[in-house]
């Protein structure tokens, strides 16, 4: 029983909130849009910290603790392995992108800002004050999603059936659903699932979540400068207030003090 209310809670506040999110993406194409730029990153953060809560909330009361979704002490290993690992994936999937470019021949416009819902919503973020309060969410966002995809599905499920198969195929598949909105074609299916088995594998094959998270954490960083190097004026400029201002310094201030108290927090219940 008390397995089945830890799973219902982390698919209510971590599973269904992303694929709801999808959802709504694909009954408006315009859902960013509803909300300002400030309620999109307000949205974002309250979503990401909710889902690391209630995944930490079933960790600590597992018998290994934190170590049971991957959450170790260790040394700079796996911050090495995630960006070595995710850099040789972007370089190949890079270079198979490129084959069918060459091959392809597509249009030259910029499909990514076109097209992608998430672009369209990075690049809103364009003063430095913006930019920094997106930076310090972005952690956040990655860490709930590899806690639940990896941490929770993965390591924590795998471990207590004694077998990782069905929740590696679960974990993939939950994962190219929510990310579904940002591109249905057979590539980006394909791109899903390969990033998803990648995440995965790096979290079986260290043990240590932070070495997903830390691979992520960099492809999306690369990803998003490289949207704020290509926004053009095709995406709206928003013009933030004075209290919008404050409001994303103190969210800044806020995120700062939030990971460096989550990481002493879970530095000392790993050891």
């Amino acid at each position: 029983m008390k397995a089945i209310i830890e799973f219902c809670a982390i698919f209510a506040v971590g599973i269904l909130n992303h694929v709801m999110g999808a959802f709504f993406y694909f009954v408006r194409s315009d859902y960013e849009q509803i909300f300002s730029p400030t309620e999109n990153l307000l949205r974002l953060w309250w979503a990401s910290l909710s889902g690391i809560s209630v995944v930490l909330l079933v960790a600590i009361n597992q018998p290994e603790g934190l170590a049971s979704v991957g959450i170790v002490a260790s040394d700079a290993t796996p911050l090495f392995v995630g960006i070595v690992s995710i850099s040789l994936i972007v370089l190949f999937l890079g270079g198979v992108q490129g084959l069918i470019n060459y091959f392809l021949r597509p249009s030259p416009e910029n499909k990514t800002l076109l097209s992608n819902p998430v672009a369209k919503r990075v690049a809103q973020y364009q003063n430095k004050l913006g930019k920094s309060a997106y930076l310090t969410v972005l952690p956040f966002a990655v860490a709930s999603e590899e806690l639940i995809y990896r941490g929770y599905l993965v390591l924590m499920l795998g471990r207590r059936t004694h077998t990782y198969l069905p929740w590696v195929i679960l974990s993939v598949a939950l994962s190219v659903i929510i990310h579904l909105y940002q591109g249905r074609s057979v590539t980006n299916v394909l791109y899903y699932a390969i990033f998803a088995l990648c995440f995965i594998g790096l979290a079986v094959w260290t043990g240590n979540i932070m070495t997903p998270i830390v691979a992520h954490l960099y492809y999306d960083l690369m990803w998003t400068f490289g949207v704020w190097e290509k926004a053009t004026v095709q995406l709206v400029n928003h013009r933030h207030s004075k209290s919008k201002s404050f409001l994303y310094l103190v969210l800044i201030v806020v995120n700062l003090l939030l990971l460096l108290v989550m990481l002493s927090w879970m530095i000392s219940f790993a050891n």
